[in-house]
Order: C-alpha cells, then structure tokens, then sequence
C-alpha cells in the first residue's frame, strides 16, 4: 500500500504507517467529536515518526506552483524595466562619450599644427639657497606653431625625482614671445644644479618638454 496525500492542509488527511500497516485518518475541527481520542493518538504518534526521522505517519504539505499568466506578467514587466534602464543610460551615456570624443579629436588635430620654443632659461640662486633669500626664474617662451596655443605653467624636475611647478596662465598667440619671471624666497636647495627635465604645461603634449640642461643657472 502507498502513502496517499490529498491537498489540503494535512486536515482530513489519510496517515499510513508501513512498519505497522496501521492506518489512520486526522479530523478537521469542523468533523465529529467520535474519533477525537483517535486524532489526538495519531497526531501524537506523526511526532515521535518526524523526531526519529522516519517516514511514518508523515505529512506532505501541499506545494502550490506559480500560476503561469501571473509569471507571464512578471517577465514582460521585468523585461521592460531592464529595456528602460539600458535606454535611460544610452541616452545619458552616449551623447557625452561622443562629445568628449569629438572634443579630443578637435584637440587632437589643433595640436598637429601646434608648437613652441623654450628661447632661453635661468635659475638666480642669490648665492645663497636660504629660505629667505630671493630666487628667481625667467624664461623667454615663443609660439611657433599655426595655432595659439595656452601655456599654464613649467615644471622643473629634479633628478632625483622632485617635481617644482611655476605658474604662467598664458595664452601666446601666433609668433607671439613671452618673458616669464618668477620670484621665491623659498630654498633653493632642491633645485641648484639639479634639473633633469623642463616642461611647458599646455593642452598638446609631446611639443613642450625640454632637457635640463638648457638651464642657465646664476649665482649658484
């Protein structure tokens, strides 16, 4: 004989036993109180069998599926949130991927037609690299390219590694010479016939990097 389940709750339900062969059927609070006894006897002996781990008198709750329209639903909507995200971020993303793009290729082509000249350099120690004592840097820069071209600062690096930034802020235009001047009382220790590389900050790289040693260093 098989273990038979109906589908409510476990209420009016037929228990089997396959070690006794025994039988028995539990009452719904709506069924007679004849049997009551019996009921009680059986629901009691189901667990003891679920402690011990076997399959007397066990109860197979009933597993309910999900409908198939209600999952239909949930996969459109579901497929349609993801078709708006993805939607929403190409809009978004897009448009500012190809402006920054077509910005750097415009930049890109300005630089081909750009240049400039590192005319002269200096560094005055003051013969002194105290803090204190007034160092100054000067710099004659020239725009030889076709374009203008903004020049926002040079770079000292040192060889050991240093890096010493002077501001310009300067647009030079076509042909156009700067003579930039800046004076520090910082040390000048760091820098004193130590430069290994200077580079002019601007938009196009690789057209304003320069050797050390075009540094005229003064009273040093």
């Amino acid at each position: 004989m098989k273990l038979r389940f109906d589908t409510s709750d476990c209420s009016n339900r037929e228990f089997y036993n396959p070690t006794t062969g025994v039988s028995a059927t539990r009452r719904s609070k709506a069924s007679p109180v004849h049997g009551e006894h019996s009921f009680a006897s059986t629901r009691e002996a189901r667990l003891r069998a679920v402690q011990q781990n076997s399959p007397s008198f066990a109860c197979k709750p009933k597993l309910k599926g999900l409908d198939p329209i209600v999952a239909t639903i949930v996969l459109i909507v579901i497929a349609v949130s993801v078709a708006m995200i993805i939607t929403n971020w190409q809009t978004w993303f897009l448009p500012s991927y190809a402006e920054n793009l077509g910005s750097q290729s415009q930049t890109q082509l300005q630089c081909i037609r750009a240049g400039v000249a590192l005319d002269a350099i200096s560094y005055n120690c003051s013969a002194n690299c105290f803090p204190g004592v007034t160092h100054t840097l000067k710099a004659t820069i020239r725009n030889t390219g076709d374009i203008s071209l903004p020049v926002y600062s040079v770079y000292l690096q040192s060889r050991t590694g240093d890096v010493f930034e002077f501001r310009i802020n300067k647009t030079l235009e076509l042909d156009e010479t700067f003579d930039f001047t800046n004076a520090t009382t910082s040390s000048c220790a760091a820098i004193n016939n130590s430069i290994s590389r200077i580079t002019l900050v601007t938009p196009c790289t690789g057209v304003s990097s320069f050797d050390g040693n075009a540094m005229t260093w003064i009273s040093c």
